[in-house]
C-alpha cells in the first residue's frame, strides 16, 4: 500500500504546468500593489507649454468676468443718471410751461427739444450781441456817435463830395440818409458846433435827387428858397443855420466841406 500513496502524492509534468498558468491568471486578476500605479497627480501631469496656456486661459476668462461686472454696474447707473435726468426735465418743464403737467413724458421730452432749440437760437443772438457791442464800443472810442440804432463819425478834414462819400465807404459807413426829423435835429445839433457845413448823401441825378444808398427821398430839410433850379447838384447840412429842420443847402459837388459817415446798425441784434 505504501508505494501506492508515493505514486499518488506525484504529479505528471503535464499537471504542474497547468497548475502554473492557473496561479498566474490568479495574479493578473488580483488588483496590482497602489505602490506600483501611475498616481492621479501623474496622470494630470501637463506639459509646462500646455500649463501656461491654461493659466493664461483661466487669467482671461476672469478679466472678462470682471469687465462685465463693471460693464453690468456701468449701464445700471447711467440707467439710473437717465431717469434722474427725465425727472429732473420733466420738473423743469411743470414749472416753465404748466399746461404741459399733464402731458405724457415723452411729449414734455418733445417739447424740451423745441425749448433747447429756442434756447441755443438766443445764445447765438447773444453771442452776435456781445460781439456787435464790442464794435460799437471801439468805434465810439474813436469818436464815433450813436443815435436811434446808428453811429455816426464826424471826420475832421474837409473834402468834396465824392472824396467824402469814398471816405466813408473805408470806415463801412456812408453819408448820411437822413429819414426822420429826429436823424436831422441830431445832425443839426452836432454840426452846428462844427468849423464848416457837412455833406449829407443826397445829390441830383439824371434831374432828380436821390440818396446815395439808393432809399428813396422820403422827407426833407431845405434852407428857404431851396434847393436852387437848375442849381448845384449836391447837399449839405449848413452849420450856420438858424431855423431848425431847414438847414439843407445845394452847392457844387466839388467844393470842399466837412462830412458825416454814417453806419447803420445790425439788423440781427437789433430786432
Amino acid at each position: 500500500m505504501a508505494p501506492k500513496k508515493a505514486a499518488a502524492g506525484k504529479k505528471e509534468p503535464g499537471a504542474k504546468d497547468a497548475d502554473k498558468d492557473a496561479a498566474a491568471k490568479d495574479d493578473a486578476e488580483k488588483p496590482k500593489d497602489e505602490s506600483t500605479s501611475p498616481s492621479l497627480m501623474e496622470k494630470l501631469r501637463l506639459s509646462p507649454t500646455l500649463a501656461y496656456i491654461c493659466i493664461t486661459f483661466c487669467t482671461l476668462l476672469s478679466i472678462a468676468a470682471l469687465g462685465m461686472m463693471g460693464l453690468f454696474l456701468f449701464e445700471f447707473l447711467k440707467t439710473a443718471i437717465l431717469r434722474a435726468a427725465a425727472a429732473e426735465i420733466e420738473a423743469f418743464m411743470d414749472t416753465v410751461e404748466p399746461d404741459l403737467r399733464d402731458n405724457t413724458t415723452l411729449e414734455k421730452l418733445i417739447a424740451v427739444h423745441s425749448y433747447a432749440d429756442k434756447l441755443a437760437g438766443w445764445a447765438t443772438q447773444s453771442i452776435a450781441v456781445e460781439k456787435a457791442i464790442a464794435e460799437v464800443t471801439a468805434l465810439l472810442e474813436q469818436k464815433w456817435q450813436a443815435h436811434d440804432g446808428s453811429i455816426y463819425l464826424f471826420p475832421d478834414p474837409s473834402k468834396t463830395f465824392q472824396e467824402a462819400a469814398d471816405f466813408c465807404v473805408t470806415q463801412n459807413a456812408t453819408l448820411p440818409t437822413v429819414e426822420t426829423e429826429m436823424e436831422e435835429e441830431f445832425l443839426e445839433t452836432i454840426i452846428a458846433t462844427q468849423p464848416d457845413s457837412s455833406w449829407i448823401g443826397l445829390r441830383k441825378k439824371n434831374n432828380k435827387w436821390e440818396w446815395l444808398d439808393g432809399r428813396p427821398l422820403l422827407v426833407t430839410f431845405w434852407a428857404a428858397d431851396k434847393p436852387t433850379t437848375n442849381g448845384p447838384d449836391c447837399v449839405i447840412v449848413d452849420t450856420a443855420c438858424t431855423m431848425p429842420r431847414q438847414c439843407w443847402m445845394d452847392i457844387a459837388c466839388n467844393e470842399t466841406k466837412k462830412s458825416v459817415c454814417k453806419q447803420r446798425g445790425n439788423p440781427e441784434w437789433l430786432e
